[in-house]
Formats: structure tokens, C-alpha cells, sequence
């Protein structure tokens, strides 16, 4: 039971990745399509890029490997 609950979560987030992530380029593309080079348009531009960064597979699973293997590793501050 627990396991299809967890397996329909998993496809649900996944879905709103996707939809999220075509959200994102669309918006992106918009931005650069309007030639805006105000600093809020390029603010807008960067934010956006992070954004579709954050969500692209490889680079979030590559950041959650490396905050797995930092857990319990002591750090100088």
C-alpha cells in the first residue's frame, strides 16, 4: 500500500516538474525574445535561468549526493 502511494507521489511530482519546467522556458524565452536589457530584465533573466538550473535532473541529483556524503562531516566555521 504504502509503496503505490509512494510511487503515485512520485509520478505526480514528477509531472509538476515538467510542467513547471516548461512554465519556466517559456518565460525565459519571453524574456529574451523582448530585447528588455533593463537591470530588471536581466534580473528577471537570471532568475529565471537559476530556476530552470535547479530543476534539471542531473545537476539536482549530483547537489543531493554531495549534501548526503557532507551529512555528519564536521566543518571549521
Amino acid at each position: 500500500m504504502a509503496d503505490s502511494n509512494l510511487m503515485r507521489m512520485e509520478s505526480a511530482l514528477r509531472k509538476q516538474q515538467q510542467t513547471l519546467t516548461e512554465l519556466i522556458d517559456i518565460a525565459l524565452h519571453a524574456v529574451r525574445e523582448s530585447g528588455d536589457s533593463s537591470v530588471t530584465g536581466m534580473h528577471l533573466q537570471t532568475r529565471l535561468q537559476a530556476l530552470a538550473d535547479s530543476l534539471k535532473p542531473a545537476q539536482r541529483d549530483a547537489a543531493a549526493v554531495g549534501q548526503v556524503s557532507g551529512i555528519g562531516s564536521r566543518r571549521a566555521f
